[in-house]
């Protein structure tokens, strides 16, 4: 009698352990797919990008101006990609140098030549422009 007390005992342990272990690895699925991919490829990136992203920012190597929320203007040279649910992207920041005597208000540029490289949040983006003359 105590043998199949003991038996049905561990059998509910071991099927509220299974339950739970099938709990944990669900949760653990959702969060690996739910993790971001960084698209690089011109294509990919037009298909997530916002319309008024134009393709010479993927493209050309180029002084655009992307203005934030906060009235800043983040100087770049290019958009290197973009993540695929379009909450961020990484940029080519322009030099100090590479604005050289444009008007721009509270700009943000790279600290260094070696230091370029920045992920901006794409939803404290306003308007973009083209700030390259030839």
């Amino acid at each position: 009698m105590i043998w199949t007390i003991l038996g049905a005992i561990v059998g509910v342990v071991g099927g509220i352990t299974g339950v739970w272990g099938l709990v944990i690895s669900q949760k653990q699925w959702k969060k690996v797919n739910k993790k971001v991919a960084i698209l690089s490829d011109s294509e990919s990136i037009y298909e997530v990008l916002p319309a008024w992203y134009t393709s010479r920012m993927v493209d050309e190597y180029w002084m655009f101006g992307l203005y934030t929320l906060g009235g800043q203007t983040i100087l770049i040279r290019r958009i290197l990609s973009i993540s695929d649910d379009s909450k961020w992207m990484d940029v080519e920041l322009a030099t100090t140098q590479d604005a050289g005597g444009m008007n721009v208000n509270n700009p943000i540029t790279a600290v260094a030549e070696d230091r370029v490289k920045a992920s901006v949040q794409i939803s404290s983006i306003v308007a973009a422009t083209d700030l390259g003359t030839s």
